[in-house]
């Protein structure tokens, strides 16, 4: 069977099962809306689901978001070791593969599927098993790829070993993408398994993808060249006057890049670099370009760090709106934040969104409650009994 067309995004995420990811057994969340709320204690897993959300969405455009960064790359550096950073970090213990199952709102379902390299030789065995010797002779080739990725490894003190596969399934057809990472490695090592297998592809690191995703996470850096990127994107959208006109409301009366590509804004009649401003400046010119540039998924961990209640309107205005305006757009936000909770449900109401507006409260590992608008109102103070921990 050859590779089929990927679903494409924009579409619009309404379930996802996640099994063997991090923490998790199996957790399947239902139901949701376009503006996802995940709210819960500390240990309850918002912060895996954020990161399932995230490989399914970006799976399309070979884990790459719309400013180019390796979300693949981002997930194995944030929860591995020092030096060390594999898929197995991310996979449960005592697992061999994880996997996210989503289905949108148009009925696609697709799959991202993370292994080891046991698990990996076993899935290749299912495909081949009838012909012994091109098994044997791909298990050669994942030998000699062992090789080299060692010696890549030991030159630039980074480890990154493991296997990405996707199962898609589009009017009942289903097809599977097996990726081997090559960290560095000369592409033709793996040739001949384009040939022999055509549901065989790689997963290169530095490739360049058209994305519409977009993840709001400090861990990625934000260095001059992400401001540098952010900047360009908007003024090629022409989007960057609607920043400026917004930021302004703020005391922030300007924004642009310097001959150096250092991004400066104004603030009482001066331009200060991007990284001397405070933090709370710094993070809401951040989040509200992320969300001017109107990605088709948006994903935010705790977007209210370091902002004053003002600016975390600001910031929930602006998503509402993108959100009202985007027919396939989507948010996935965790918080802690009583006031953001608070903010969200104050721009939702009237705003037309009413029935797309889920909170995902996190209980445990195992269990997980979605509830609506009218629901949340009602369990509103036990939500923030939750948030504040007691």
């Amino acid at each position: 069977m050859g590779v089929k067309t990927l679903i494409e995004m924009p579409e619009i995420l309404r379930s996802i099962i996640i099994r063997n990811l991090r923490g998790f057994e199996q957790l399947e969340l239902k139901n949701l809306g376009k503006l996802n709320l995940i709210v819960g204690r500390n240990g309850t897993g918002k912060s895996t689901v954020l990161e399932a959300i995230t490989l399914a969405a970006s799976a399309s455009t070979n884990f790459y978001d719309s400013l180019g960064n390796d979300l693949l790359e981002w997930l194995i550096k944030r929860r591995g070791k020092p030096y060390v950073a594999s898929l197995n970090h991310i996979i449960r213990i005592g697992r061999d593969q994880a996997e996210i199952l989503v289905r949108s709102d148009r009925k696609s379902v697709f799959s991202v599927s993370l292994a080891t390299r046991h698990a990996a030789e076993r899935i290749i065995s299912q495909y081949v098993e009838k012909d012994k010797e091109k098994y044997e002779r791909y298990i050669g080739i994942l030998n000699n790829m062992d090789k080299e990725v060692t010696r890549v490894v030991r030159r630039i003190i980074r480890r990154r070993q493991g296997f990405v596969w996707r199962v898609y399934e589009v009017e009942e057809e289903i097809s599977t993408v097996l990726y081997v990472l090559a960290n560095g490695m000369p592409m033709a090592r793996l040739s001949v398994l384009e040939e022999d297998y055509p549901h065989v592809v790689r997963y290169t690191p530095g490739s360049t993808a058209n994305s519409s995703v977009l993840v709001f996470d400090e861990i990625l850096g934000f260095s001059m060249e992400f401001y540098a990127s952010v900047h360009d994107a908007l003024l090629k959208s022409g989007r960057i006057e609607k920043i400026r006109e917004v930021l302004g409301k703020r005391g922030i009366t300007d924004i642009r890049l310097d001959r150096g590509g250092v991004l400066h804004v104004m603030i009482e009649d001066k331009y200060l670099p991007i990284n001397v401003v405070g933090d709370g400046t710094r993070l809401l010119v951040t989040e509200l370009a992320l969300i001017l540039l109107k990605p088709s998924i948006l994903i935010a961990e705790e977007p209210e760090i370091h902002l004053h209640p003002g600016y975390i309107d600001l910031f929930v205005k602006a998503m509402v709106e993108m959100l009202r305006e985007g027919t396939d757009s989507q948010a996935f936000i965790s918080t802690h934040s009583l006031d953001l909770i608070d903010s969200v449900i104050k721009f939702v109401r009237g705003s037309g969104l009413e029935d797309e507006f889920k909170v995902v409260r996190m209980l445990t590992l195992r269990e997980v409650e979605i509830l609506d608008y009218e629901e949340t109102l009602r369990e509103l103070n036990e939500i923030k009994v939750d948030l504040r921990g007691v």
